[in-house]
């Protein structure tokens, strides 16, 4: 009997050892937002805009994350834009896009208690979010006449960049942008 039982234990902790992260963060106010498994600590957002302010030409965001679980795969909230290449610590990445869900496969499985390192380089037209998961109101990138406003909060991060997009997950954040002109929060520091 012990021998049975020892041989299902094992199978049972070798099987849920590694998992995909959730699509949510746990959140009942906005359950299809954020994601479960990890908990990022920084974004370098790097952008560069076209010249009529209208789209993004090439941008690059690398995000930096402890894995809470061992992950098989996590998923990054992500809207519209065309995906060039996604690498997990350095290696290529399969993803899979719905929605705003974007799931990332890394080749190895990502150990819990693992800081790890994640850039997706994309380019495309940003955009709003009016999903539902919000207030009655579009949140993401707005284009008007001569500039760009970007409101993200709650859940309007993912219309122009990667990310764990729910307000609970904090993260510092370092900002490259390529524009005739920009105004942001935070202190400046030059290159």
């Amino acid at each position: 009997m012990f021998v049975v039982v020892w041989v299902i234990v094992t199978a049972t902790m070798a099987v849920s050892a590694q998992s995909p992260g959730d699509a949510g963060i746990g959140d009942d106010f906005y359950p299809g937002l954020g994601n479960g498994g990890y908990d990022v600590e920084s974004y370098r957002i790097e952008v560069v805009v076209s010249d009529d302010l209208a789209a993004i030409t090439r941008a690059k965001t690398t995000l930096t994350a402890l894995a809470t679980q061992s992950l098989s795969s996590f998923n990054l909230d992500f809207l519209g834009m065309t995906v060039d290449a996604v690498r997990v610590n350095s290696a290529d990445a399969r993803i899979a896009r719905e929605g705003r869900e974007m799931t990332v496969t890394p080749q190895q499985t990502i150990p819990d208690g693992e800081a790890f390192v994640v850039e997706v380089e994309y380019h495309g037209v940003p955009g709003t979010d009016s999903d539902g998961d919000s207030l009655d109101f579009n949140n993401g990138w707005f284009h008007y006449g001569g500039g760009v406003l970007v409101a993200s909060e709650p859940d309007g991060s993912a219309a122009w960049f990667p990310c764990n997009d729910h307000p609970l997950d904090k993260a510092l954040f370092d900002f490259v942008i390529d524009v005739p002109g920009a105004v942001c929060r935070g202190r400046q520091r030059r290159a």
